[in-house]
């Protein structure tokens, strides 16, 4: 592209082949016309009579991207493969000449190629020379691309203000700074307060309710004018009906135009209000729960220090008696002390076992009972009678005074016997050497009480309603432990309420005592019982009882526990049965296939496919080969209602939790065997487990 070159006269030159500007002859007016026509900061063209382009200046060939040698002579519809060739500005030319016209800002858009879209404005005049010969058409251009953008950008900037305004979910008010009047009011201000756009536009922001009052509204009016904007953050405003709306005012000043108005946001935070009510009553629980999940913690720590000095205690004088025995050293005297303490150990640990199952049984909600129309006096006797030894070990006075004729109940006899013995047990714990207990059974109305007192350590009045809840003992662990885990009041308060009744517990305070008192409804429409058979008889009656026979019967014993497995075979030979013993199911099925044992017991852990389930399915398969069932009996370390119902439904016959009662055991044996004896000529086909659980 070539550009103009300076003279030596400090002038602009013509571009080469461009003529001198309107035909001067005089250098200095040629000069100072092409200098014009060179400063011009918009296109600029000359054109001949046939519009042919005689002059252009130095703006037209940089804006559309063309040189001299492309331009000069040419017609104006020729440049640039025709991009000139504008209808509307052929028919501006063509009748400029005749009428010796003009025209002015004459827009014209057009996609020119090498540049794009451009807007122009175009303005034309027709000149002539000094001697009126030669016509000349003077055409500058003005490019206002941008601004006709800035132009459509600040429409659409208003379009979509107005839309927004139109359509926001606050309320928006234009106020005139002047005034402080309202001049503007958004549709949803109109919906919040219920009232129509004449209600607002004229008046000031305390008119409508958003000041108190008019010296409240000109002393927010200052501080915005100080500031350039205000915010309130929490404004109760009332609407049509009278309903108050909690809202955020946020004001500002700013320019619109060649004015400065006030917008005053207002946004209905009765949403936010609900949320922060809401977060804090969520604050408030959640520092609740963490309270309760603190001392949540703080019970299992203190549960598992119980049960590690419940396991542990009685796990002592086992381990400690069993090395003595083992010593030989103890006389016969000695060895019948050593097996009783033993023995005693092993049922406290099997009691505390018994407690942790009903605890979880009541917090899973699985806890049962099985009524039947009974006799309470029955049932408080025996666990009065099974309490004596250990009140007269602590040298406790045990009393009881039972109201005769009682009315029945409907209740679970197991159940009732655990309540009466668990608060029998906690008394005699409580009690100390040369104290008291009495234990009373009366009828009151509709209600059959048992009340258990004692002359014990008692409660203070800050511990009484939590004396029911799992885990909690008054007594500082660590110097005053009493002994058991805190199960067996919560146990006595569920199992009362499955029966319908209530329990609760008073004391005077520290060193008064106590009293618990269980009430259970009556049973009003029953007739009165015959006579009860007897209780079952404890475990220290049943030292005494008969041994059963068991000689002559073959049994198979599986357990993988060689110590177990040791214990129970040489029970079962000490009856007289000749006993088999196999470590795992693979070696049982080898025995049994060849030689049918008269009575198989199986543990259910016993390692192989399944367990004791696969061996019994396996049997089953043998008998019905053979037209003949074997017996069987599941032994199991699980003692749970749905672990009973799994063995039976495995093919088992009878279910036994360990740690088994010895006699209980011979005797589930016999019956299964069809040995009849006379000390048991009621025997079921199950025995209850350890747990208590019904058979």
């Amino acid at each position: 592209m070539q550009h103009p070159k300076p003279t030596e006269r400090g002038a602009v030159a013509s571009p080469p082949g461009q003529r001198d500007f309107i035909g001067s002859t005089d250098v200095d007016t040629e000069r100072y016309a092409n200098a014009i026509v060179e400063t011009m900061r918009g296109p600029l063209l000359v054109l001949d009579a046939d519009l042919r382009i005689q002059i252009a200046n130095r703006s037209f060939y940089q804006t559309f991207k063309v040189s001299p040698a492309q331009t000069i002579g040419r017609l104006i519809y020729e440049l640039g493969y025709g991009q000139w060739y504008i209808p509307a500005l052929r028919r501006l030319l063509d009748e400029l000449l005749p009428n010796d016209g003009h025209f002015d800002n004459y827009p014209v858009e057009h996609v020119f190629p090498e540049i794009g879209p451009r807007t122009l404005l175009l303005n034309a005049r027709r000149l002539h020379d000094r001697d009126n010969k030669t016509q000349l058409i003077l055409l500058i251009m003005a490019d206002i691309t941008e601004r006709v953008a800035a132009e459509h950008k600040l429409e659409a900037s208003e379009v979509r203000y107005r839309r927004l305004f139109e359509a926001a979910h606050d309320g928006i008010l234009i106020l005139n700074t002047s005034t402080r009047r309202i001049t503007d009011v958004n549709p949803f201000m109109m919906e919040l307060l219920n009232y129509p756009r004449e209600h607002f536009i004229g008046k000031e922001l305390w008119e409508i309710g958003i000041f108190r009052d008019k010296d409240a509204n000109q002393s927010a009016m200052q501080e915005l004018l100080e500031k350039g904007f205000i915010r309130f953050d929490d404004l109760p405003l009332q609407d049509r009906d009278g309903h108050h709306h909690p809202v955020e005012i946020v004001a500002n000043i700013y320019q619109q135009g060649h004015e400065s108005v006030i917008q005053c946001n207002i946004r209905d935070i009765a949403a936010r209000v609900r949320f922060e009510h809401e977060t804090a009553a969520m604050l408030a629980n959640e520092q609740t729960l963490r309270v309760e999940a603190e001392a949540a913690n703080r019970s299992k720590d203190l549960f598992l220090a119980l049960i590690s000095h419940e396991l542990r205690t009685p796990l002592s004088a086992i381990l400690g008696w069993a090395q003595l025995l083992r010593g030989e050293k103890l006389d016969p005297a000695k060895s019948l002390e050593a097996a009783d303490a033993i023995e005693r150990s092993g049922r406290q640990q099997a009691a505390l076992i018994n407690d942790l199952l009903d605890a979880s049984r009541i917090v899973a909600g699985k806890m049962e009972v099985h009524t039947r129309p009974l006799d309470m006096a029955s049932v408080v006797s025996a666990a009065v009678q099974a309490a004596h030894p250990d009140a007269k070990t602590k040298q406790i006075r045990l009393e009881q005074s039972i109201e005769s004729p009682l009315p029945p109940i409907l209740g679970d006899p197991t159940r009732l016997q655990q309540v009466a013995s668990n608060l029998l047990s906690n008394a005699i714990k409580f009690t100390p050497a040369g104290g008291r207990i009495d234990v009373s059974l009366r009828s009151a109305g509709s209600w059959m009480e048992l009340v258990v007192r004692d002359s014990g350590a008692g409660m203070s009045a800050d511990f009484l309603p939590r004396v029911f809840d799992r885990f909690e003992q008054e007594q500082n662990f660590s110097t005053s432990h009493q002994g058991g885990l805190g199960l067996g009041l919560p146990i006595v308060r569920s199992l009362v309420e499955l029966h319908g009744g209530n329990v609760t517990a008073q004391s005077a305070g520290k060193g008064q005592g106590a009293t618990f008192t269980v009430r259970l409804p009556v049973a009003a429409i029953l007739p009165p019982l015959a006579d009860q058979p007897p209780q079952r008889a404890t475990s220290d009656d049943q030292q005494g009882a008969e041994s059963h026979d068991l000689t002559g019967l073959r049994i198979h014993l599986v357990d993988d526990d060689a110590m177990g497995r040791g214990m129970i075979g040489t029970l079962l030979r000490n009856n007289g049965a000749t006993v088999t013993e196999s470590g795992t199911v693979a070696d049982a099925l080898k025995t049994i296939g060849v030689t049918p044992p008269d009575v198989l017991i199986s543990y259910i852990g016993t390692p192989g496919e399944d367990g004791g389930y696969s061996l019994i399915r396996q049997v089953r398969h043998l008998d019905a080969a053979r037209g003949h069932q074997t017996p069987a009996v599941a032994l199991t370390a699980y003692a749970s209602p749905q672990d009973r119902r799994l063995a039976l439904e495995a093919g088992f016959n009878t279910h036994v939790p360990k740690p088994i009662e010895p006699a209980e055991f011979i005797e589930v044996i016999a019956h299964l065997a069809g040995r009849e004896f006379a000390s048991s000529d009621s025997a079921d086909a199950t025995t209850p487990g350890i747990d208590g659980s019904p058979p």
